[in-house]
């Protein structure tokens, strides 16, 4: 099979992004996983935000053009936000609903709950909050891993290379972009459950 040039997958990835931010309204009156409204808003209002940090890190800490990097830093967070960001939390919402209806009355809001659901009759909001700030965690982790791993594929394609390990540069670079998305999640929504 005859694969794509990079520059069309990029414009593909970019496509699939702007995509899924204008489908991000449409759960506006009714009940979403707030692990994916969470990880929806940080991309839609904070995506250039964490673009242009890690694209500074590549050039920096990384001695990438800053051309370069931008682009790198951009696909790989494109990927990673389709992936890991907003494919997670769907993937959650979807099995935290199907498990809802498959449980009793009693339990059926613990799995909504477990799966970040929030809606109008929300009865586990602690809980609710909890779980979203563990699979935050777990989708931060694999963020590091994956956009690490696409960072590698980018830069051997392009015959290039970094002063620090992709790895490395991706636990710094997503250090700072999580700090940042939780502290949000916590001034945001952290009032509302929190005592």
């Amino acid at each position: 099979m005859k694969r794509l040039p990079s520059q069309t997958r990029f414009h593909g990835l970019l496509f699939a992004a702007l995509f899924l931010v204008a489908l991000g309204p449409l759960s506006a009156n009714g009940g979403a996983p707030l692990l994916l409204v969470s990880n929806g808003m940080a991309f839609l209002y904070g995506g250039v935000l964490i673009v242009g940090v890690e694209a500074i890190l590549y050039a920096r800490l990384g001695n990438l053009d800053t051309y370069g990097a931008l682009i790198h830093a951009f696909a790989v967070n494109a990927q990673s936000t389709i992936l890991v960001g907003l494919g997670l939390p769907i993937a959650l919402g979807i099995a935290s609903l199907l498990a809802a209806w498959a449980l009793p009355d009693n339990a059926d809001a613990t799995a909504m709950a477990l799966g970040t659901w929030v809606y109008g009759s929300l009865q586990h909001p602690r809980l609710t909050f909890g779980a979203t700030c563990l699979w935050l965690l777990v989708t931060f982790v694999l963020t590091v891993y994956l956009e690490a791993w696409s960072l590698r594929r980018r830069l051997a394609a392009a015959d290039e290379t970094m002063a620090i390990q992709p790895l490395t540069m991706s636990w710094l670079g997503n250090s700072l972009t999580y700090t940042g998305i939780a502290v949000f999640l916590a001034v945001y929504w952290g009032p509302s459950v929190l005592p």
